[in-house]
Order: C-alpha cells, then sequence, then structure tokens
C-alpha cells in the first residue's frame, strides 16, 4: 500500500488520530471536550510559530498563507483568523473533513499546486513531510518555495536522519517499513505485536538528509533564520527560513531545543 492511499485510509477511518496519535483521538472516543483540546493544540501551534518569526521580523503579517498536509484542519482554522488561507491534502476524506472544520479556507489537492500564484506570505507544514517519501518531498519542498512571495517566510518541519531509532540501526528499520508496505499480513502482525487494531493503516515515517533540504533552499534563495529541534524517537526539526534575502550566504541562525518537557533552551541570533 502506498503513502497516498494509505492516507486516505487514515482519512476514511480515523481521520483525527491520523493527524496528531493520541487516543483521545481515536474516533470512537472523540466527544465535544476531546476536539477542543485537539483544536487547542493547533490554536497553540500557530500562536508559538508567530511569536517566533516576530521575534526577528516584528511587522511580519501575512495576507495569504497556506498549510501543506493540513489533514482535518487543525491549523487552518486559527491561520484562517489572520489571512487568506489555503490548505492542502493528498486525502479527499480529509479534505472534506476539513471543509467542515474551516469553511472559510480553500482547499485542494496536491496536484493543483501548479496553478496556484507565487504569492503566498506564509508557507506552513508540520508533521507532515516525515510521512512522504524522501525524493518525493524533495520534490514538493521545491514546490512550495516556488510559491512564496519576495520575503515571503517558509516554516517546514522534516524528520533528519540518524543512525538508530531506538534499539533498531536505520537499516533495519528501513527494511521493515518496506516489507510492512509490501505485505498486509507482515504490517497487520506487527500491528498486533504493537497493540493497535490490524487493518490501521501503516503511517510511514521518512528521515530527510538535512544538506539536500539545506541545497534545496539555498537554490531557491532563501536563508534560514530560526531553527527548532523537536524531541521524540523521531528527530526533527522546524526550519523557518525567508526567500529572497540579499546576503544568503550570511544567515544567522537561532537554534532552540524544544520538546515537550517544559523548559527551553535558546541562542537568539544578533
Amino acid at each position: 500500500m502506498g503513502p497516498d492511499h494509505a492516507w486516505e485510509k487514515w482519512g476514511a477511518q480515523d481521520p483525527y488520530y491520523g493527524v496528531l496519535s493520541d487516543p483521545r483521538f481515536r474516533c470512537n472516543k472523540l466527544t465535544d471536550d476531546s476536539l477542543k483540546e485537539f483544536f487547542a493544540t493547533g490554536q497553540h501551534h500557530i500562536e508559538h510559530m508567530l511569536e517566533t518569526i516576530r521575534k526577528t521580523h516584528s511587522d511580519f503579517q501575512p495576507k495569504r498563507v497556506m498549510d501543506y498536509g493540513c489533514g482535518v484542519g487543525r491549523l487552518l482554522r486559527p491561520l484562517s483568523q489572520i489571512a487568506d488561507t489555503v490548505g492542502v491534502d493528498i486525502s479527499e476524506s480529509m479534505l472534506n473533513e476539513a471543509q467542515k472544520n474551516c469553511p472559510e479556507a480553500t482547499l485542494i489537492h496536491p496536484e493543483r499546486l501548479n496553478s496556484l500564484a507565487q504569492n503566498f506570505d506564509l508557507i506552513h507544514s508540520h508533521l507532515v513531510f516525515q510521512h512522504i517519501p524522501v525524493r518525493t518531498g524533495e520534490g514538493v519542498l521545491r514546490q512550495l518555495v516556488g510559491l512564496l512571495s519576495p520575503n515571503g517566510i517558509g516554516v517546514i518541519h522534516l524528520t533528519f536522519l540518524v543512525r538508530r531509532l531506538g534499539r533498531l540501526p536505520i537499516p533495519v528499520w528501513d527494511a521493515m517499513q518496506k516489507m510492512r508496505g509490501r505485505s498486509k499480513l507482515f504490517h497487520g502482525l506487527m500491528n498486533l505485536k504493537d497493540g493497535r487494531p490490524f487493518n490501521q493503516p501503516q503511517m510511514q515515517m521518512n528521515n530527510y538528509n538535512l544538506n539536500r533540504i539545506f541545497a534545496i533552499l539555498r537554490d531557491a534563495n532563501c536563508s534560514i533564520f530560526h531553527v527548532e529541534f523537536t524531541s521524540d524517537l523521531f528527530p526533527g526539526a522546524v526550519l523557518y527560513f525567508k526567500r529572497g534575502c540579499e546576503h544568503v550566504e550570511r544567515t544567522c541562525l537561532s537554534w532552540v531545543a524544544l520538546s515537550a518537557a517544559p523548559g527551553r533552551a535558546a541562542l537568539d541570533a544578533p
């Protein structure tokens, strides 16, 4: 089963859990209170992102925004309160749910990206690229960067290459992922081993080579002005970058160690 088909199954079977893998958001456990908690996480995320951008770009007021991999609209809702917003997702079921949650947003399939004007002030994607095969994801990133307006800002989360995931070396992990994609029986048995339903769709995880990501951004005349590391089984980085800066080679970085635990260490760029 390919990642696109698997994501459509998530959208049809368990969309909120597909977006945030927390038992509270399983379709058979959703309540009014848990839905409020679900969307509150999106509000908090967007508030943090805007606060971070405005530390170095105090006058940032985006007029046109994209959320790539919008799912059910967890992040579209707060974004639509500040700008004209476009949500993009590979799953029609996810887009249908997002339409209910955020009717004011424009929702499209990725195939329509090339039809959009290159005038986005902000393009955002969180917890999405990790589920896209690396070569495909690199192509998507090039597309998204090309849709930024001059001085537009991108905020993209990526998982990056490490030698081990838990006790497993990366080659072993990759081999198991491929086997799960090829064999429904193997995938189902692994689900049962992990305490999940036998027929739960695969949630593919992909780790990116940040050297290649940096080269894509450099070639598009983007400069990274802030990085946050996410602490999880799959190490990740949130890259904040701006298109069309005059001196890309003199980019200043600020690095933040970001985890679920309270307390953060930061070194801000001058």
